[in-house]
C-alpha cells in the first residue's frame, strides 16, 4: 500500500516532530525554573546552564538518519533493478521490483470502479 520512501519519510517526520517537541518543553521547563529563580532572588548558582544533552537524544537522531539512508538506498535499489530489467529485456524482474507501485495503481482502479452504479 506505501513504498519505502513513504514509509520512511513518514516515520521520519514523527520521530523528528516527537524529539523537538521534547526539546522545546524542557527548554521551556529551563527557562521557567531560571525565572523563578530571578523571582526568589535566590544566589544560588545555575549549574543547569551547562547540563549535557541526554546520550538518547542523539541515539534518535543517529537513528532516524539511519533509516532515511536505509530506505532510500532500498527504494533507489529498486528502481535500478526495475530499470536493468527492462533494458535486457526481461520485464519479469522489472514488474516484480515495483510490484509495490504496481498494487498501488491496481487498487487505485479497482476502487475508483467502487463508486460506478453499473445499471
Amino acid at each position: 500500500m506505501f513504498t519505502t520512501i513513504q514509509i520512511t519519510l513518514f516515520v521520519s517526520v514523527i520521530v523528528l516532530v516527537a524529539l523537538s517537541i521534547y526539546l522545546l518543553v524542557k527548554h521551556n521547563k529551563k527557562q521557567k525554573n531560571k525565572q523563578l529563580q530571578y523571582n526568589l532572588k535566590d544566589n544560588i548558582k545555575d549549574n543547569d546552564q551547562n547540563e549535557p544533552v541526554p546520550v538518547g537524544v542523539y541515539l534518535v537522531i543517529i537513528g532516524v538518519i539511519i533509516v532515511i539512508i536505509v530506505g532510500f538506498y532500498f527504494s533507489v535499489k529498486r528502481y535500478e533493478i526495475a530499470y536493468q530489467g527492462i533494458k535486457y529485456g526481461h520485464p519479469g524482474v522489472a514488474v516484480a521490483a515495483l510490484s509495490p507501485e504496481i498494487g498501488e495503481g491496481v487498487a487505485d482502479v479497482v476502487q475508483s470502479f467502487n463508486g460506478y452504479k453499473y445499471y
